[in-house]
């Protein structure tokens, strides 16, 4: 597991580089004010993916993606009485956290 650090009082749209094996993830984040929700858009040579609004949980790589052997979740890493990702608590209280298919399928249950 990797945790992908983040830190929202830089700014409202941000953008990072991850390098996941031989793969660069590109993340561009911005914060949309109507819908109180954070957005990130990724890319790499090869694939683009746009306006995936940041849950708890979920995977923001397609399963079976052809990108990398894993995916990006936001996951609650602080206990807090916070459940829903806001502006000033991604980053803190939920992070991007990278995980192989092999260490998600042992967190969810599937050996």
């Amino acid at each position: 597991m990797k945790i992908i650090p983040f830190n929202p009082s830089l700014s409202s749209r941000q953008s990072l580089s991850v390098n996941v094996g031989e793969a660069v993830i590109n993340f561009y984040f911005e914060w949309n004010i109507r819908d109180s929700s954070w957005y990130v858009d990724l890319d790499n040579t090869e694939t683009e993916i746009l306006s995936i609004k940041l849950l708890p949980d979920s995977n923001l790589l397609p399963i079976n993606n052809k990108l990398i052997n894993g995916n990006f979740r936001v996951l609650k890493v602080k206990s807090s009485e916070e459940n829903i990702i806001t502006y000033d608590n991604f980053g803190s209280v939920f992070q991007l956290v990278y995980g192989t298919n092999e260490e998600w399928s042992k967190i969810d249950g599937f050996f």
